[in-house]
């Protein structure tokens, strides 16, 4: 088996890393997309309701408050892989 040199190893790392960041990215947006049917199918139920009670509104701005810092969060994940490279 050959010796593989600096830049290769090197290269190998900075792959694996990648590929682990990508997983990362992968496993969160599938908890937000998750997240993300389950408010809609809440915000669907809450709509064929001719009134929505006060509360139902305030939990379904925080769910949106929720998720939207969730989407932030992954966008920085991208931003700092994009700036990595």
């Amino acid at each position: 088996m050959a010796k593989q040199n600096p830049t290769e190893n090197s290269l190998d790392l900075e792959y694996n890393a990648l590929r682990g960041q990508l997983r990362i990215i992968k496993e969160k947006s599938e908890g937000l997309r998750r997240d993300l049917d389950s408010t809609l199918r809440k915000i669907n139920a809450l709509s064929k309701r001719e009134q929505i009670s006060d509360n139902y509104k305030r939990a379904a701005e925080k769910e949106t408050n929720r998720l939207i810092a969730k989407i932030e969060k992954i966008l920085d994940i991208l931003d700092q892989s994009r700036n990595s490279q």
